[in-house]
């Protein structure tokens, strides 16, 4: 295929987009669908190439495509592997599994299988922990890869069975298309994770560019196309600006900015010299699609391994100033190991024997280089005696958790199966429940040493970023509206089975940061409150804890421990104002009680994260388990006053609040 420029610069457009969101730019919110004009571009090359080689042939070489594929992705994502690898020896830790981790995803992007390492390891694309993974951008290579390895045969059988190369390609392309997008709109409302890391529900977006090829190609358009260059390069700049990682994503938001690549693509081939191809093909724009794939590859790990050494968020200067030894880097990858080996400069790749040699060769090297990395991380250095408490208390550090009970963000309309969130599992009547954010789940292994102690079950309701809060994000694509209002018919459901008491908790201070937001957030609450105590419910509200200035466990591995913690004084004044609202809403209501973590996690002069052998912090603001665990005997009161009082002599069971 001739090279066009503009090409290029439609890269460009998906690599800054990209980049520019990772460091954090302010506008660039939309900026992760570069990924998606990525898979679309990926889509119209790749099956042009295919489909000229099987017009012109009748049949597709797959050793020779998966030789140029070879020699275009594997040179420089074998340098910044190695070098991501290696700076996790220099910078990151063993303790915690920071290197571990590295060395895993490393493995996982030789085997093309990153998207679904990150599918069952990440909390998600767009969870707080993504920083944590150096590697978590490889996700959108495998999905390329697992593309590229089952494309050709799929061309190959369409052509074949499906009437010829052209009739065969579009019954194909448009079957993916639908079948794609439809289950990965299905998908996103039940499993967004799964939507959004595996290749089935992303294959519509490299067909969108499949047919893109096919339009162009077969159905030649005159100049006047140049609109819809204006028409698609408008949606995805829209996308890029206007679409918030709190959406709903992939699902059919996604068709926005992947249409919008299409048509883009469309539009500047067939009017090559109109305004947004010149546009396109200026040299710095072109100049930054060349590069594009090298940029993509070195900009993450800058950012990522920087915020975790930092432990605190990046500040837009200094994502900038990464960016740019990121651009620095990738200039050096293409001119001395991209072009090198595409061009067949190098003898050693010379040939396609040797390409295929070298290939293995350099994923060999890089999977016993990370393997190494693992098993010393993991063996080796334990049996070092310095720091060896906080060692062990690293090693022991978990975070609770409630298999299978995880609330999927944004809500899909239904409640996740009770068994599993219920302690003792599978008991279906529960006294006590703990309804929340975040915040009531890492309450979870003190919900199960309460129920142990007492003899009951409790249940743990929490979806992240939600706080019981009656009426709190109407209409907001989260949907927790929606979800507390389901949460309070189970809650007057299992009233008539024998519920006595919920207890409710949330990261309060995000929900009271402003007078404004203090004021909806209060009258939440409020409703809340109204809504169980109409149910003849006893209710616990936990109030808030420290928030420490830096991550408990990574502070911890590489600070002084007090360096980590907070004086007492300074998180009670922070606190202090909504203490108060707290206090003054909980004495309205006879029914509820006030519960206050904070005396109990801090000491005399000061809130640390760690106690003796124990961190009671998971995180920043989170509690381990550890510390969950340590409100044990203080809540035991409280709880016992919650579950032992008699109903009220005018409750009578009806449908819900």
């Amino acid at each position: 295929m001739t090279y066009r420029p503009q090409l290029d610069g439609i890269r460009a457009i998906a690599v800054v987009a990209v980049v520019l969101f990772h460091a954090g730019l302010p506008g660039c919110g939309g900026g992760f669908v570069g990924v998606d004009v990525f898979f679309v571009i990926s889509g119209y090359l790749i099956s042009g190439l295919l489909l000229e080689e099987l017009h012109d042939t009748g049949d597709i070489s797959v050793r020779a495509f998966i030789e140029r594929r070879i020699r275009r992705l594997a040179p420089a994502m074998f340098v910044v592997l190695l070098a991501t690898l290696l700076g996790s020896l220099l910078w990151l830790t063993p303790i915690g599994g920071e290197q571990q981790g590295v060395a895993r995803s490393a493995v996982a992007a030789v085997l093309l299988s990153a998207n679904h390492y990150f599918f069952a390891h990440s909390g998600g694309y767009f969870d707080a922990p993504r920083e944590t993974f150096p590697l978590l951008h490889t996700w959108s290579l495998s999905v390329e890869e697992q593309f590229y390895l089952a494309w050709p045969w799929l061309l190959l059988l369409a052509a074949r069975f499906g009437g010829g190369p052209r009739r065969g390609a579009w019954a194909l392309l448009a079957s993916v298309f639908c079948v794609s997008l439809l289950g990965c709109a299905w998908l996103t409302s039940v499993n967004h994770q799964m939507a959004f890391f595996l290749t089935p529900f992303r294959a519509w977006e490299f067909a969108a560019g499949g047919m893109a090829w096919l339009l162009v190609r077969h159905r030649p358009l005159d100049e006047g196309a140049g609109w819809l260059a204006w028409a698609g390069l408008a949606l995805v700049l829209a996308s890029i600006g206007w679409l918030k990682e709190s959406m709903s994503f992939p699902g059919w938001i996604a068709s926005v900015p992947v249409v919008g690549t299409a048509m883009l693509i469309v539009g500047v081939e067939c009017a090559p010299r109109g305004a947004v191809a010149r546009l396109l093909s200026l040299r710095p724009v072109v100049f930054v699609g060349l590069v594009s794939y090298s940029l993509y590859l070195w900009h993450w790990p800058l950012l990522s391994i920087a915020t975790i050494v930092r432990d605190e968020p990046l500040t837009l200067s200094q994502g900038l100033a990464l960016v740019a030894l990121a651009l620095l880097l990738s200039w050096l990858t293409w001119r001395f190991v991209e072009q090198p080996v595409r061009r067949r400069r190098l003898p050693i790749m010379a040939t396609r024997r040797r390409t295929f040699a070298v290939g293995a060769a350099l994923a060999s090297s890089l999977l016993v280089s990370a393997l190494a990395i693992g098993a010393w991380a993991k063996y080796v250095w334990p049996s070092d005696a310095t720091h060896a408490t906080m060692q062990r208390a690293l090693l022991a550090l978990d975070t609770p958790r409630l298999p299978n009970c995880v609330q999927p963000t944004p809500y899909s309309g239904r409640l996740v199966s009770a068994a599993p969130c219920s302690v003792p599992a599978g008991n279906h009547n529960p006294s006590v429940l703990f309804w929340g954010d975040s915040h009531a789940f890492h309450l979870q292994p003190l919900a199960r040493e309460l129920a142990e102690s007492r003899g009951i079950t409790a249940r743990v309701r929490f979806m992240a970023g939600c706080p019981p809060l009656r009426g709190f994000g109407s209409g907001d694509p989260d949907r927790c509206a929606d979800y507390n209002e389901d949460v309070l018919r189970e809650i007057a459901t299992l009233r008539r089975q024998g519920l006595a008491s919920v207890v409710i908790a949330a990261r309060w201070p995000l929900y009271f940061a402003t007078p404004a937001a203090s004021g909806e957030s209060r009258k939440g609450l409020q409703r809340t409150l109204e809504a169980l105590d109409s149910l003849g419910l006893r209710v616990i509200v936990v109030g808030p804890l420290p928030t420490l200035p830096h991550r408990a466990r990574t502070c911890l591995l590489r600070r002084q421990a007090r360096e980590c913690g907070v004086a007492r004084s300074e998180a009670e004044a922070f606190v202090g104002p909504l203490l108060a609202q707290l206090r003054r809403i909980v004495a309205t209501e006879p029914r509820t009680r006030l519960f206050e973590p904070m005396p109990l996690i801090c000491g005399k002069t000061r809130c640390e994260p760690i106690r003796g052998s124990e961190i009671l912090f998971y995180d920043d603001n989170h509690l381990s388990a550890a510390g969950s665990r340590s409100l044990l005997p203080a809540f035991l009161p409280t709880l016992d006053w919650a579950i032992g009082g008699r109903p009220d002599a005018d409750y009578r069971p009806h449908a819900g609040p």
